[in-house]
């Protein structure tokens, strides 16, 4: 049996994201500690919330599967931060919209929504991250959440 849907689109979402050209393969899933100094600049990534949006018949229903996904930099020069973190936003909506379905037949969709900067200093490093909101507008089974 299939995974769940919304568990194939992570695993696809993971591997659109590594190798981006300043995060490199630091792309960590559902990561709930800090990271090391040597794994960033990185992404992480996690499932936020899903809700249902309508029944599209009789056996299936249109989903909305939101994730956010984190960019950080670390760095001692404080005035390029942002455009690291304005690199990191434009390689993942490239990557990501590069194919708006994932490559994925059940996704319908995907879209950008709300990006938040978070800036901080420590000793003489500076630590920036950017939160990126993505919505992903897909359809399963009613009964069977992996068809």
């Amino acid at each position: 049996m299939a995974d769940h849907r919304a568990e194939q689109i992570a695993v696809e979402l993971e591997v659109i994201l590594s190798n981006l050209s300043i995060t490199g393969e630091n792309v960590f899933r559902g990561r709930v500690h800090s990271l090391d100094d040597n794994q960033i600049p990185a992404l992480a990534f996690f499932i936020e919330s899903e809700q249902p949006l309508e029944v599209y018949n009789n056996n299936l229903q249109d989903r909305l599967l939101e994730f956010m996904i984190e960019g950080y930099v670390k760095t001692t020069d404080a005035d390029s931060i942002d455009s690291q973190l304005n690199q990191i936003r434009k390689d993942v909506t490239i990557a990501i919209n590069a194919d708006r379905t994932l490559g994925l037949a059940f996704v319908v969709d995907t879209m950008e929504g709300e990006a938040r900067y978070q800036l901080e200093g420590e000793a003489d490093q500076n630590i920036g991250s950017v939160t990126m909101q993505w919505s992903v507008h897909y359809r399963r089974s009613i009964t069977d959440p992996s068809a």
